[in-house]
């Protein structure tokens, strides 16, 4: 259980401000600990609160009404944790609640409004945290310009040993980076645009989350469950959706490039280990989606054009299975299905518009060319 120990007399290190209605409260319990505070300009107000010993904590504000609160605190006393807070301009908030030792924080914003309220339809946070930190030797970086974006870094209790980082530059950017457990897992965002959304998921040990996103409306979902996992995401343009789920088993990899608008691509690794999916789309419209349930399989999407579908669905093993699919046109369908022991091999390419292909595989060896101009 949290809990915050006051201390009775309060330990103020290195505080400066300046101009009218600034707030500066520093408690300190332990020892070692160490507290800068520096503040210009209006309606400024600063918290830090810290039980545990050898602590470092930096708070620097410029602009008005700007918000920084930073708890550092457990039952046990959180040592050895730097929280760093750099805010400019206008109404900005910053919450930093680490209970853990040995983590590292910062969070730096120049704008108006980031961080400044709390988007309650998440379903990974319930708190207006900024960065909440509950495990040991994390580290996690926020950075923000712009107007009104928000991001969030959570490390729950049993994530050690993890980084997450935070790049928003734009307006109304939202990004999650939420760690379960597990040590060694690594996310890092990056939006530059308006409007987009990235929710990074990861539970479980040595897992990779890269997602950019550079336009408008785009959205980004990955959820990582197992062991040795990897995603990357690159969208540019508008109203791009991607979302990649990988559970238990491990070692898979999905690599998404979304071009042009609205386009969608789905890759659900469920079961099965070392399976890879690549998704590259441009132009108008065109949707991918895999499966892939078995082990060490591999599935490639090529879109061109407008309005091109594609579903892959993948479930064999030991033996590797291929599917290799090029859409360039308009309106074209493509549907591979592979089953059995594996070393299927499906080569599919469409040219031209609003062709129709259905490829279905079982057994073990099976080759198939189709090629439709």
């Amino acid at each position: 259980m949290r809990k915050t120990v006051m201390c009775a007399v309060a330990l103020l290190a290195g505080a400066f401000t300046f101009a009218q209605s600034n707030n500066s409260n520093v408690r300190q319990n332990g020892s070692g600990n160490s507290s800068s505070v520096d503040q210009a300009g209006l309606s400024n107000r600063n918290v830090v609160r810290i039980g545990g010993d050898n602590n470092t904590t930096s708070s620097f504000q410029r602009g008005t009404a700007n918000n920084i609160v930073t708890e550092l605190a457990d039952a046990g006393g959180a040592d050895l944790n730097t929280a760093l807070v750099t805010q400019f301009g206008d109404e900005n908030n910053a919450t930093l609640d680490i209970d853990g030792d040995n983590n590292f924080s910062q969070v730096y914003q120049d704008g108006t409004r980031n961080n400044a309220g709390v988007n309650s339809g998440s379903v990974f946070f319930s708190d207006p945290n900024a960065v909440e930190i509950n495990g040991n030797n994390n580290e996690a970086y926020l950075t923000q310009y712009g107007v009104e974006n928000e991001g969030f870094i959570s490390f729950q209790s049993e994530a050690s040993n993890n980084s997450s980082f935070i790049y928003q530059t734009g307006n109304n950017n939202l990004a999650y980076n939420y760690t379960v457990s597990g040590p060694n897992n690594y996310a890092d965002t990056y939006q530059e645009g308006d409007l987009n959304t990235a929710q990074n998921y990861q539970s479980g040990n040595t897992n990779t989350a890269l997602v950019a996103q550079i336009g408008t409306s785009n959205f980004s979902e990955v959820e990582q469950l197992g062991t040795n996992g990897y995603v990357e995401v690159d969208q540019s343009g508008s109203g791009h959706v991607s979302d990649v789920y990988q559970e238990l088993s491990g070692s898979d990899g999905a690599i998404i490039i979304q071009r042009g608008v609205n386009q969608y691509s789905q890759v659900l690794q469920i079961s099965g280990a070392g399976n890879s999916s690549y998704v590259d789309q441009d132009g108008d419209g065109n949707s991918s989606i895999i499966y892939q349930n078995g082990d060490i399989d591999v599935a490639s999407v090529l879109q061109r054009g407008e309005g091109n579908e594609s579903i892959i669905d993948q479930d064999t093993g030991p033996t590797t299975s291929y599917s290799i699919l090029s859409q360039n046109g308009t309106g074209n369908m493509s549907t591979i299905t592979q089953r059995g022991t594996g070393g299927h091999n499906a080569n599919v390419t469409q040219t031209g518009n609003m062709h129709t292909s259905t490829v279905s595989q079982t057994g073990m060896g099976n080759v198939v060319t189709v090629i439709q101009n």
